[in-house]
């Protein structure tokens, strides 16, 4: 008969029903046994949870042109316009003269607003450049205007007219 070896170690077992613990050696562990049969398939388990999406894929080469329509019929004729606003006056004819850059016979000086032309021009053709900028006047005659301020004694009047 074998002789068992020392034991390695001691356990304490609690017993719940006696309410005592028991001492027991424990003895070194055993070679391992052989591999028993292999035992029946299990019942299959839940399906796990999807995975996440893959990211989108890169975009695929352009198709082919197709081929080019057949032309259409022409559309209905769409309504005429309002008509336009009236053009520019046009030159004077040969026997007018245009006076430019002609100054009035009075100098401005801060308080006169009426103004005299050396000669008379054709009524409705009188323009007033006040500094080089077109200032509105009311005509009086065909000789004389007026400002509706007084311009200053720096001020520079020039007249643009169809002489008579």
């Amino acid at each position: 008969m074998a002789t068992s070896p020392a034991p390695n170690a001691y356990r304490a077992i609690f017993d719940p029903n006696t309410g005592r613990v028991q001492i027991i050696a424990v003895g070194r562990q055993g070679d391992e046994g052989k591999v028993g049969l292999k035992g029946e398939r299990g019942p299959r388990g839940a399906t796990g949870r999807s995975g996440s999406s893959g990211g989108a894929g890169s975009q695929g080469p352009t198709g082919l042109t197709g081929a080019q329509g057949d032309t259409g019929a022409q559309g209905i004729q769409g309504i005429q316009g309002p008509i336009g606003q009236s053009g520019l006056m046009g030159p004077p004819g040969p026997d007018v003269v245009l006076k430019t850059y002609q100054a009035p016979v009075e100098s401005p000086n801060g308080s006169r607003v009426q103004f005299t032309l050396a000669e008379s021009y054709v009524a409705g053709t009188l323009t007033t450049f006040l500094n080089g900028i077109v200032e509105p006047i009311t005509e009086v005659n065909t000789t004389t205007f007026n400002f509706s301020q007084a311009p200053v004694t720096a001020d520079t009047i020039y007249l643009s007219y169809r002489k008579v």
